[in-house]
C-alpha cells in the first residue's frame, strides 16, 4: 500500500495525497499543487466495479483487499472529521 494522508484546513480546503515510496513522488495530490497519475485516475474511475468484484468473489485475496479498503476508508474518514474539528 502506498503512503497517504487527508486533512482539512478551513482557510485552504482539503489537502491530501498518495505517495509512491519507490521514488516516483506523489501519484495524487489534493490541494494547491494538485496532480494525479493516469493510473490513479483510471482506478478511481472504476472503484465501484472493483469493489463490486471484490465483494462478489470470496477468495482470500479478494476478501483481504475488500476489508483493507473498507478499513482504510473508515480511518481516512475519521481522520478527516478530526482534522476538520481541530481547525
Amino acid at each position: 500500500m502506498r503512503e497517504h494522508y487527508l486533512l482539512v484546513k478551513k482557510s485552504k480546503g482539503c489537502r491530501g495525497g498518495i505517495y509512491n515510496p519507490n521514488g516516483e513522488g506523489f501519484e495524487l495530490e489534493i490541494g494547491g499543487n494538485w496532480n494525479a497519475s493516469p493510473e490513479i485516475v483510471a482506478f478511481a474511475a472504476h472503484i465501484d466495479e472493483v469493489m463490486e468484484y471484490l465483494r462478489g468473489h470470496p477468495t482470500p485475496i479478494a476478501t483481504l483487499l475488500h476489508q483493507s479498503i473498507v478499513e482504510e476508508t473508515k480511518k481516512l474518514t475519521s481522520n478527516l472529521e478530526e482534522s476538520f474539528e481541530n481547525t
